[in-house]
């Protein structure tokens, strides 16, 4: 039995979106001040492809006795609250550059899994 469910993770991840369209503008502005265009281009990337997981994400069939699957559920649960925690501080973008990478990562490795299923 999973300890974290794919509910959880998918609400979690919808919340941030949810919270970066909330705050984008002024995302954007700390992200410009904090390394110009490029930072902006690079944050604006990976929300985009964290909205891309999602989708794909949120059709998954999930295996609930696969260990290596409850791992990473557990491991997107945590993340996607601290990138949460961390859109809604909008002070460093560093951070939340750094937790999308790691939330898209996971997302595509419970996708890889259940896709093996």
């Amino acid at each position: 039995m999973l300890s974290v469910t794919l509910q959880q993770v998918s609400d979690n991840i919808s919340k941030s979106i949810q919270d970066f369209d909330k705050h984008r503008s002024q995302l954007i502005a700390t992200a410009y001040k904090q390394g110009g265009n490029d930072a902006v281009s690079n944050l604006l990337d990976k929300y985009d492809s964290l909205r891309n997981t999602f989708f794909d994400f949120i059709d998954l069939q999930l295996d609930a006795t696969n260990p290596q699957l409850a791992t990473l559920l557990t491991q997107a649960n945590t993340i996607t609250s601290s990138l949460d925690a961390s859109v809604k501080s909008i002070s460093n973008v560093n951070n939340a550059l750094t937790l999308l990478d790691k939330t898209i990562n996971i997302l595509g490795g419970i996708i890889t899994i259940a896709s093996a299923v």
